[in-house]
């Protein structure tokens, strides 16, 4: 497979422990496919959930058929699974789900302490060209002759591990309840070693170093913590499973180990290990949120969810008297719109959601001016001052984020800045996308007989549209949504958007298929061309299969080559997901910042 490369992310029932962490992993696969990559990702069970199935199976005699315990040890990797996968689309991610006894791994000796041998690499890549992130049970393979089997507690460490190796990954990243590999365990010193300094962070690890970690956690093992959580006494503060281990220094396979949002973490397979002292968590990124509807209420769950992240100062609404809030907006309403903006004074970055070019616009640029980051989903505020908007960021040495003002979860805008950087064969020359699902909604219905007033109803008790749809219905959101792509480009700096003409709905005639509307920009010899427009997508094009708030974009090269990527656009969750992507990179460079290291050693 051309094009990005593989991120193979492991999640392990410490970052799994119940349902409740899967938007956290959710952020965590979606950090890396907005950055162009596929990510495949390897799950454990949620955790005590193998312990469960342990103790079950023990429950029921210990003479049974090991591929039989192997069978039911591997339940719970289904479950969590699946689980992501339906996250992933609820957040607007294309994502699938693969049978580990399909494409493997295949292994080999004890079934319930097996070695992996072979992985369909081809089948999973196959996937890679339809959807941005592929979900892995972790832990389950299955023996030559098709019987299950598991790769020995822990085992998901190896699944991942084995999995980058097959498949050439660029990177693999073991997602831990830790940040980083230390050495000895942080949570024994604050109790065992009070007054002691803290026991230092592993900048990157040699295998036999990080082997020698795991032996020290067996060994150190806490008996009440075994006891509690019901799991043997060897692996009790085991952060990496040995096997594993062993298997990466046999095959080279380097790799990281870091927490959820994590910013340091451990490059395991260094030819030195490198120790460093911190200067300690940097405070939480102090937040003002402008808006609390469907998007803003998901946003501040999330934000709060994460208090080591984040920390909601003041919330803007327009009417304080609505129920219905977010239990973490009490005490921090107000309708007081200056009062609001003398809060910005007192925060780190400002989370515009309202909406409309006014005042939005004017808070924006408050923000910037007085030294604030800025992130917001407000395609047409942008439309009309973007360039201001974007200037004055610069000149204040501050960040403009604009994700979800275009295309939900589909990664529109980084996509286009990234291809836009390209030269030669593959130069960015075009793109075309439908990226209203509005119109994509009520063109849907009008196919099926509806008359534009019944689908605009339809559409309205889906979500799909807003009070007042006039923008998406004549064509401007799109219109709106096409400059942002061009100047993303960098189309718009030397020649303006030259405009070809702009259709709405109302256009639509009967045909075989529905029609979609579709924005696109080609650069030619005069400047960048545009247009919105009516058309037919049929098989084979790009822009085929698209229902509800189902988004794509194309993008076209020099040599006639093209990419097309595929998301949700609408919804709370899907828009969600873009506006917290730009907060976790700033908050991950905010605590680059604070969190460099003091000293450093080597061994």
């Amino acid at each position: 497979m051309s094009g990005p490369g593989i991120v193979v992310l492991k999640l392990g029932g410490s970052v799994l422990r119940d349902p409740r962490d899967l938007s956290a992993a959710v952020h965590e696969v979606y950090q890396h496919v907005r950055r162009g990559a596929r990510v495949l990702a390897v799950v454990s069970a949620f955790h005590g959930r193998t312990d469960q199935l342990a103790r079950i199976a023990a429950a029921l005699g210990s003479d049974a058929d090991p591929s039989d315990r192997a069978r039911l040890l591997g339940v719970g990797e289904a479950e969590s699974a699946a689980a992501l996968t339906l996250a992933l689309d609820r957040a607007g991610i294309p994502a699938v789900t693969l049978d580990p006894h399909a494409v493997g791994p295949t292994a080999a000796g004890d079934p319930l302490d097996a070695d992996p041998v072979a992985l369909d690499s081809a089948q999973i890549r196959a996937q890679f060209e339809r959807v941005s992130a592929v979900v892995l049970p972790g832990f389950v393979a299955r023996l030559a002759n098709g019987a299950p089997a598991v790769l020995g507690r822990g085992g998901s460490d190896l699944t991942a591990l084995f999995a980058a190796q097959q498949l050439g990954a660029e990177r693999c990243i073991l997602l831990k309840d830790v940040e980083a590999l230390y050495e000895r365990d942080p949570a024994a010193a604050r109790t065992r070693e009070p007054g002691a300094a803290p026991p230092r962070r592993f900048v990157q690890a040699t295998f036999d170093a990080a082997l020698a970690l795991c032996g020290a956690a067996r060994s150190t093992a806490n008996a009440a913590a075994n006891a509690e959580s019901g799991a043997p006494d060897d692996v009790a503060r085991q952060i990496l499973q040995p096997k594993a281990l062993r298997f990466a220094r046999a095959h080279g396979v380097t790799f990281e180990v870091a927490g959820p949002g994590g910013v340091t973490g451990t490059l395991v397979g260094a030819p030195r290990s490198v120790l460093s002292a911190w200067r300690g968590a940097a405070r939480p990124l102090r937040v003002a949120l402008a808006g609390l509807g469907t998007v803003g209420a998901r946003v501040l769950d999330e934000l709060a969810a994460r208090p080591d992240l984040f920390e909601v100062r003041t919330v803007l609404v327009r009417d304080a008297a609505r129920t219905g809030r977010p239990a973490a907006a009490a005490g921090l309403i107000t309708t007081d719109a200056e009062r609001f903006l003398a809060h910005v004074h007192d925060v780190d970055v400002l989370v515009e959601l309202c909406g409309g070019v006014q005042p939005a616009h004017s808070w924006m640029a408050h923000a910037l001016a007085h030294g604030r980051d800025v992130v917001t989903a407000n395609k047409a505020a942008l439309a009309v001052h973007g360039p201001d908007l974007a200037a004055a960021a610069r000149r204040y040495g501050r960040r403009l984020a604009a994700s979800a003002a275009v295309g939900g979860a589909l990664p529109a805008l980084e996509s286009v800045q990234r291809a836009a950087l390209r030269h030669g064969p593959r130069q960015l020359v075009g793109f075309e996308g439908v990226l209203n699902s509005t119109t994509t909604f009520v063109l849907d219905q009008l196919h099926r007989g509806s008359d534009l007033a019944a689908a605009l109803a339809a559409a309205r008790a889906a979500g799909y549209a807003e009070a007042d749809p006039q923008l998406d219905l004549d064509g401007t959101d799109l219109a709106q949504k096409v400059t942002l792509l061009a100047r993303a480009a960098g189309w718009c700096e030397a020649q303006p958007l030259r405009w070809l003409g702009t259709e709405g709905v109302h256009g639509a005639t009967p045909g075989p298929r529905p029609e979609r509307l579709v924005g696109t920009c080609h650069l030619t010899e005069v400047g960048p061309l545009a247009s919105v427009t009516l058309r037919r997508p049929g098989a084979g094009d790009p822009l085929h299969g698209l229902s509800g708030a189902g988004n794509a974009l194309c993008l076209w090269f020099a040599d006639g080559s093209r990419s097309v990527l595929r998301g949700r656009g609408a919804g709370a969750w899907p828009t969600a997901t873009a506006v917290l992507a730009d907060l976790f990179e700033l908050s991950r460079s905010h605590r680059r910042v604070a969190e460099q290291p003091a000293e450093e050693g080597q061994r």
